[in-house]
């Protein structure tokens, strides 16, 4: 788990000028990410695409103000041992798309605050059918949907109207579905 850093108390007076006291610390991790040491580096390669290579310092995900949310993630973290597993899904397949750009972001906001995220690559995924119940790709999909605790579908829009919209029956009833649009 990620060292705490402390951070001064922040108020403001009524003009809105911003004061720090040192004596009331807040202790924050800076991020619940996984580490690489304990990823799968199978997982890692083929469902974290989002994860960039520089450092944190460059990172404006590093940058937002998450100490309520860690804190919660934190301590969820600590009374359950397990993380929530998350599944992005894209509905673009264009190579410099808003909406898969849009699902990374997200990505990475999640990781930060802990959550085991991976994304399904809809490259190559068949349009549906009764046939192809076998493809390799629905049956990564499925996986994926079978081993996550919720998903994020991130849908692209064109001229107002959207233009990938998730099948009317979702991948499996019991989860927890969060369109981006």
């Amino acid at each position: 788990m990620a060292q705490p850093v402390v951070e001064p108390f922040r108020t403001t007076d009524t003009l809105g000028k911003l004061h720090y006291r040192e004596a009331l610390s807040i202790r924050t991790p800076q991020s619940l990410a996984l580490p690489e040491s304990e990823d799968d580096p199978a997982v890692r390669q083929k469902h974290r695409p989002f994860i960039l290579s520089n450092t944190a310092e460059e990172d404006w995900v590093s940058d937002l103000e998450l100490t309520t949310a860690l804190k919660m993630a934190e301590n969820n973290l600590k009374n359950t041992n397990q993380r929530l597993k998350v599944l992005v899904l894209y509905g673009s397949l264009r190579q410099r798309s808003y909406s898969r750009l849009v699902a990374f972001e997200a990505c990475r906001i999640l990781f930060r605050l802990g959550c085991d995220v991976r994304v399904f690559d809809p490259e190559g995924l068949p349009v549906k059918n009764d046939v192809d119940h076998g493809h390799p790709k629905v049956q990564e999909l499925r996986g994926l949907s079978q081993w996550s605790d919720g998903h994020i579908w991130v849908s692209p829009e064109q001229h107002g109207n959207l233009v990938s919209i998730p099948s009317p029956t979702p991948l499996n009833p019991t989860k927890h579905h969060f369109h981006l649009y």
